[in-house]
């Protein structure tokens, strides 16, 4: 569970996520009224991302990602299925 100012300022350092990591296309975060989240990221090749995964966040998001994913649950799903309206 994390301040819900910690992920709104975690949002403002989407560009410096992107830059560092390119294997990135896309995500989606849901905050509830109590701070709890779900996040998802998407890739394009799951070894890139693996590798992306063990890379030093850039120094701006490092200790916002730290506060924001204590006690976080990890979930991998290797076939998605992505649906809009």
């Amino acid at each position: 569970m994390a301040d819900r100012s910690v992920v709104e300022r975690l949002l403002q350092t989407t560009g410096a996520l992107r830059e560092a990591r390119p294997e990135i296309i896309g995500g989606t975060i849901g905050v509830a009224d109590d701070g709890s989240f779900t996040k998802t990221i998407a890739f394009d090749d799951e070894p890139a991302a693996r590798v992306g995964e063990k890379a030093e966040p850039p120094p701006e998001v490092r200790e916002l990602l730290g506060e924001m994913m204590a006690g976080a649950r990890y979930y991998d799903l290797h076939d998605p299925w992505f649906a809009s309206p």
